[in-house]
């Protein structure tokens, strides 16, 4: 069994642990998809990083896609990493370093 959380989650001062499902938009300071989670929805955070699955906008400083992630979605960033094996479908437009200061998180 898996946890299923339908709604928005709003941490903007925490990091969240993502290893059920979530299913509607998540804000926080940090957001860790671990390879057992996902997301569909969209995501904003300072940094993110993707080991399982997302499908969804992303809006991050640092966006970092793990070898097992699984990822459909448009990425706005200022770093991305993608490792070997990752499978990516969407854009990945880079956005300036004071990007997400203009857009402050919480």
């Amino acid at each position: 069994r898996r946890l299923i959380v339908t709604g928005n989650v709003v941490a903007p001062e925490l990091e969240l642990i993502i290893a059920g499902t979530i299913e509607g938009n998540v804000t926080a300071g940090h957001i860790l998809i671990s390879d057992t989670g996902l997301i569909s929805g969209d995501i904003r955070a300072n940094i993110v990083d993707v080991a399982g699955e997302l499908h969804g906008r992303v809006e991050a400083m640092a966006v970092a896609l793990r070898s097992s992630a699984r990822v459909n979605a448009t990425i706005y960033h200022n770093k991305l990493i993608v490792e070997n094996g990752a499978k990516v479908k969407g854009l990945q437009p880079w956005r300036p370093e004071g990007y997400m200061e203009n857009k402050q998180i919480g």
